[in-house]
């Protein structure tokens, strides 16, 4: 799982930096440029969130 949130994290990077941050957020590219900051948003948080509960699981006594 991690994996593949990773890879998505990398994709989303590579198109964020293919599209024009300064793009009005009413045009075409604005919008695309804002669902994919989202979306990187989200898998970031993902991804921390599974990096937490490894560190917690491993920080459980057994």
């Amino acid at each position: 799982m991690t994996k593949q949130l990773q890879e998505r994290k990398e994709a989303l990077q590579s198109v964020r930096k293919s599209l024009n941050g300064k793009a009005s957020l009413r045009s075409e590219e604005g919008k695309q440029y804002i669902r994919c900051l989202v979306m990187l948003v989200g898998t970031e948080m993902q991804l921390k969130e599974l990096q937490d509960m490894k560190k917690d699981a491993c920080q459980r006594p057994q």
